[in-house]
């Protein structure tokens, strides 16, 4: 522990004036290379697990229908909200290391049970409903881990741009280990696979140590009185939870950075229903390039929280943040609005770019805008606005597509997120001022 506060110490007075610095800087820190290899280790399993682990199994190797699959995602999804909302509580109480190593654990042992009894369907159902709920809670947690290592915010949009960058990189490399497993061994080689991955999370996460922990004589929220509150957690859980709701909503920035993201992501639901007929009709191209525009994507993501690292602390803000909505919405426009496959690879791209943005300015954001003892819940709170906003669209895009087609609600889905960037952006821009 001595040489790892010595390292942390010299990290801290390193000047982070360009990414390249920066990045040292954070690689240096023993503790920041641990989180990243952790975040890597566990969002590449989660990713492998997920599409061609429970998803793929489901559709390939047992056969099930549009309506099977349809179950398997709802609940699924709405399992990894439910580990979004508990998470919250759960860090707050006991500290991000002991609810990543438990959540990383008990994902280990659903890949185990998946592959020695997943070969049902209703088997396979019930463990990857116990999979989005630790999932979710994982998630959460690991988006919460960087003010629990680090403080100040040249140091906080940092690391969290350097925890993101390990996101989007088993963005990329999840669903294509998966891939390959899957067609060289067998399908359920990837529960394997993502066993020995959140094992080794596991570990990492144990080794983890929280630098800072919830001072007594903080503010519950960093912009005024109307967040304010006893931190931490001792009720109940759903008066803790309750606690969350109210020191997020309590402030006006928190308030908008919510706002940004659940309006921001509402439309992009319409893509979980359509984005694979889109593919099939409109680009007329394989499956395989699902899997290719995705990791294109994720190339995209990486540059720009590689970019952030670059950025000035002073422009990390909400006018930011709008930006990269904005980007977010264009990027799309591009991606669905040709039947052209380069335009929607530079669609990607830039879409990618606005996510591997923005996802690490909002982190930075909430964390620096609560005290230490509220992180959790309120990133539980960010979370569950981001994974439930898309539900609506996701379940009506099906029969605008029928009335209006694929493409144009596709289009117009893209175009309205671009339009509330450029909401919000305005009104960023009024607040900085």
């Amino acid at each position: 522990m001595a040489s790892e506060e010595r390292s942390a110490a010299a990290c801290e007075t390193m000047a982070a004036d360009d990414g390249a610095s920066s990045w040292r800087a954070l690689m240096a820190d023993a503790a920041m290379r641990r989180l990243f290899v952790a975040t890597l280790l566990y969002m590449t399993a989660f990713q492998a697990a997920y599409f061609t682990g429970f998803i793929s199994t489901a559709t390939y190797a047992m056969g099930a229908g549009a309506g099977q699959v349809t179950v398997l995602v709802a609940l699924l999804s709405g399992t990894f909200v439910a580990g979004n909302a508990i998470s919250g509580v759960l860090i707050d109480r006991f500290g991000p290391r002991r609810t990543l190593a438990g959540a990383c654990a008990a994902d280990a042992l659903v890949m185990a049970l998946a592959f020695l009894v997943g070969r049902s369907y209703w088997n396979l159902v019930a463990l990857a409903s116990c999979y989005g709920l630790f999932s979710g809670a994982a998630s959460t947690t690991l988006s919460a881990f960087p003010p629990y290592l680090v403080q100040g915010r040249a140091r906080l949009k940092d690391a969290n741009g350097l925890n993101d960058t390990a996101i989007h990189v088993a963005i990329m490399v999840g669903p294509v280990m998966g891939g390959i497993l899957s067609s060289a061994v067998s399908a359920w080689s990837v529960y394997v696979f993502s066993l020995l991955l959140f094992v080794a999370a596991t570990a990492e996460a144990l080794r983890l140590r929280e630098r800072f922990v919830p001072g007594a004589d903080d503010a519950a929220c960093s912009d005024g009185p109307d967040g304010g509150g006893d931190a931490g957690s001792g009720g109940g859980f759903w008066r803790d939870f309750a606690d969350g709701l109210r020191v997020t909503f309590a402030s006006p920035d928190l308030r908008a950075i919510f706002a940004i993201g659940f309006f921001g992501f509402f439309a992009y639901g319409a893509f979980d229903s359509l984005e694979s007929v889109f593919y099939r009709d409109v680009l007329r191209v394989g499956p395989e390039w699902m899997g290719y525009l995705v990791m294109i994507s994720g190339a995209g993501s990486v540059a720009g929280s590689v970019m952030l690292l670059r950025v000035d602390q002073r422009h990390v803000g909400l006018r930011l943040l709008s930006a990269m909505l904005l980007l977010t919405g264009v990027g799309s426009v591009v991606y669905v609005g040709t039947s052209n496959l380069a335009c929607a690879c530079v669609g990607q791209v830039l879409a990618g770019i606005g996510f591997g943005v923005m996802m690490p300015v909002q982190h930075m954001l909430v964390q620096e805008r609560c005290e230490l003892g509220y992180v959790g819940r309120v990133s539980s709170v960010m979370r569950i606005g981001l994974n439930s906003a898309g539900v609506l669209p996701m379940l009506v895009a099906p029969f605008l597509a029928d009335a209006f087609g694929v493409q144009a609600v596709l289009v117009a889905a893209s175009a309205s997120v671009a339009v509330i960037g450029v909401g919000f952006l305005a009104a960023a821009c009024r607040h900085e001022r």
